[in-house]
């Protein structure tokens, strides 16, 4: 159970209403959630209208589409898990909970689709995670883990020098995760040759780097 950073009681609660994550004891917010109940509850609209939509196009109607029935599902899941910053549930998951069909996976980052379109965009990386299969203590990772060792992997077999506060912000991982996966790369030196010998690595990589400083210019000008 988490405590609080400023008076150290324990009695904490997650207001997923507003948003925070508070100290019942001195009231300080001590995080911001990302799944609070007015982004879930916009989230969940939009799936169903898709779904709905779907539904009519295909001509089935087996299934109650109910926002409210939907909701319901999502507080009941919401309610037994603490989420970590940046995980959120799946609406799909939340639609078969809540119709009780089968889902395949819960929770899902807020960073994937980003990382993975990263990943359609540059061949180089493709081909440094095919050779990763070959290591399964660096492939066996969440998949922004398994993009970002990859992507580590080609700077190390470049000698290019890591950004770790840029790498950290992109993939959603913390910068000693980025350390340790530096290491564990460093010590796999027979990958590191082989990816040192990928066809216009170096071209490629400087593309990469292009389009992860692009994403977060914009990101950072979005916010601002």
């Amino acid at each position: 159970m988490s405590s609080c950073i400023y008076c150290g009681s324990r009695d904490v609660i997650y207001d997923t209403h507003a948003g925070y994550m508070i100290c019942c004891s001195c009231g300080s917010v001590l995080e911001t959630i990302y799944e609070s109940e007015t982004e879930a509850i916009r989230r969940l609209r939009i799936s169903v209208d898709t779904t709905e939509k779907r539904s009519k196009r295909s001509e089935t109607h087996g299934s109650s589409m109910n926002i409210g029935h939907i909701y319901r599902a999502y507080r009941r899941v919401i309610g037994t898990r603490k989420l970590r910053k940046g995980v959120i549930i799946r609406d799909d998951a939340i639609i078969s909970i809540a119709n009780k069909a089968r889902f395949y996976k819960l929770f899902t980052h807020v960073r994937d689709n980003v990382v993975e379109d990263l990943l359609d965009r540059s061949p180089v990386l493709r081909k440094v995670l095919d050779i990763l299969r070959d290591y399964p203590s660096l492939y066996s990772r969440t998949t922004r883990g398994k993009i970002a060792t990859a992507y580590i992997a080609a700077k190390i077999a470049l000698n290019d020098p890591i950004m770790y506060g840029q790498v950290s912000k992109f993939f959603g991982l913390t910068r000693v995760h980025i350390r340790r996966i530096k290491n564990a790369v460093e010590r796999a030196r027979d990958l590191i040759a082989k990816v040192s010998v990928i066809e216009d690595l170096s071209k490629e990589l400087a593309s990469i780097d292009h389009m992860i400083s692009e994403h977060l210019g914009r990101v950072g000008r979005d916010a601002s």
